[in-house]
């Protein structure tokens, strides 16, 4: 298995995920919002073995996600330009999540991107308020490595293939 770091500055890490790629994304990667470290490996090796090909660009804080939509909205002849993800997965056991998905609330053109949260204890009150700010869906985090490749599975099955996601 291999991850290169490819994109510096932002703090953006984008990683390739080698492995059958039976499902080709719109445009071609998911976004990870994971604000603990030691979180980000297991997350990147589950997509891989549920075979998600393509990329998985990783931000680690509110800043960089902000930074990471703002050069998607902004960039648009660059050819530094991030694409649009066809996911966004983010952590909602800290403020980062939410905040951000304030801030996508605010932006028109960003709002139609399909977000998933996910959280390791369930809390109401940090649910409730994810959907009133536009998340498509709430997951319990599993905590083996088999049940975080199988979530990813299902993912990979319904958002990204079965799912008729909308023109961005």
């Amino acid at each position: 298995m291999r991850f290169a770091n490819v994109s510096p500055g932002y703090g953006i890490r984008a990683h390739s995920l080698p492995g059958d790629c039976r499902v080709r994304f719109s445009d071609g990667h998911l976004l990870v919002l994971e604000d603990v470290p030691s979180r980000v490996a297991p997350l990147i090796q589950a997509a891989s073995l549920a075979g998600l090909g393509g990329r998985l660009y990783v931000v680690q804080s509110r800043r960089e996600a902000v930074e990471y939509f703002q050069r998607l909205l902004h960039d648009v002849s660059s050819p530094q330009r991030p694409r649009s993800p066809s996911l966004f997965l983010l952590s909602l056991e800290g403020p980062d999540g939410l905040k951000v998905l304030e801030w996508l609330q605010k932006q028109p053109s960003l709002r139609k991107i399909l977000k998933v949260g996910l959280f390791f204890v369930p809390n109401d009150t940090v649910t409730d308020r994810a959907y009133e700010l536009g998340i498509n869906s709430c997951l319990a985090r599993p905590s083996t490595p088999e049940a975080l490749a199988e979530m990813f599975d299902s993912i990979r099955r319904y958002w990204l293939s079965l799912n008729h996601p909308p023109h961005l």
